[in-house]
């Protein structure tokens, strides 16, 4: 699988990589946000949000919403070949991407 491919070239656990894609994607949530996603118990994401963090990949922040509550957001930073990695798959799944959309809207039409 590519996610597990890209995680090697990053030295993460494809969970760790899941849960950096997770962040980077829909961006800042609760540690139990993320164990409900990823499907781990809280004390396993909170493990993994401190591999992440460690990695420079994730940091603790407040809730803006709610003081009392920590949530946990993506740095931008990709470790490794990660960037590299990413950078040579990114144009033809866009491409990919167009082509579907404008085969859809041409049916719809």
């Amino acid at each position: 699988m590519f996610f597990q491919a890209a995680a090697d070239s990053a030295g993460l656990s494809g969970t760790d990589y899941q849960a950096s894609n997770l962040l980077d994607l829909d961006g800042p949530m609760t540690s139990g946000e993320l164990a409900r996603r990823l499907g781990l118990s809280l004390a396993a994401a909170s493990r993994l949000v401190d591999r992440l963090i460690d990695a420079g990949i994730a940091r603790r922040e407040p809730d803006p919403a709610d003081r009392r509550r920590v949530v946990v957001q993506h740095t931008g930073t990709l470790p490794g070949d990660l960037a590299r990695t990413l950078d040579g798959v990114r144009e033809p799944i866009a491409a990919s991407q167009a082509y579907a959309d404008s085969a859809r809207s041409l049916r719809t039409s």
